[in-house]
């Protein structure tokens, strides 16, 4: 009897686990809303907010990538990779009109423009899913009074962080709470690609050129290639 209560305390602590296992899935999939699950009692306002803002996020980081750190390049290059199929119009970083001259910085503070374009591409998104997030607070019976102040693009290692200076006073059956600041993150490695290409944009100012093969050896983990176009311009 001992071992049959046994197996039966195992298969239930098993059972528990798998389920447990099944809703921090979905949770972090964003399909369930935590406060459903808690009865409305904890307000996780962090998920709802990055699971609102991933797609325009990612989206902005695609076309920066593709484009040499612009959405909307001005001075470019069109080209057509030949795995996309189509073609690119690809920043110039580094110009000059004058052959065999070095070329000029176009982007001498290259991570701050980039979050600045970053920044630019989900303003209006930002401000749409915090009022989404009151909306849905409110529909789960609380009182919010909200403040919204704006927020911020940071690049960091690994990752995209968007701190917005907002916060939320709840109130929910003479309960009152207080949330405030709240700084989301997105995995990405557009931090570490701006560091090589500024590390390449300064030594063709300086050279040149840029020894792929020297860099290589120092940082095997980057796979860097160089294609020539027929006015010379250089696209890494």
């Amino acid at each position: 009897m001992k071992n049959k209560f046994g197996q039966v305390t195992i298969f239930i602590i098993i059972s528990v686990v798998i389920v447990a296992l099944i809703v921090l899935f979905f949770i972090l999939r964003g399909d369930i809303d935590i406060s459903e699950i808690t009865g409305g009692r904890d307000v996780a306002p962090k998920p709802f907010l990055e699971t609102c803002l991933e797609d325009r996020v990612q989206e902005g980081i695609k076309l920066i990538s593709e484009q040499g750190g612009n959405i909307e390049p001005v001075l470019y290059k069109k080209f057509m990779f030949e795995e996309e199929g189509h073609y690119t119009n690809i920043s110039y970083l580094c110009y000059n009109q004058n052959y065999y001259l070095p070329c000029i910085n176009q982007e001498p503070m290259l991570m701050n423009h980039i979050e600045d374009e970053i920044k630019n591409y989900v303003s209006a998104d930002v401000r749409t899913c915090f009022s989404d997030l009151v909306d849905s607070l409110e529909n789960q019976g609380y009182q919010v009074n909200p403040r919204y102040g704006g927020f911020e693009v940071e690049l960091k290692e690994k990752r995209v962080s968007i701190n917005i200076d907002a916060d939320l006073t709840l109130t929910k059956t003479e309960e009152t709470s207080r949330q405030e600041g709240f700084e989301i993150h997105f995995p990405s490695r557009v931090y570490e690609i701006t560091m090589v290409v500024q590390r390449i944009i300064n030594d063709e100012v300086l050279n040149c050129d840029f020894d792929i093969g020297e860099y290589s050896i120092l940082y095997p983990e980057y796979d860097i290639e160089r294609t020539q176009t027929n006015d010379f311009s250089n696209i890494y």
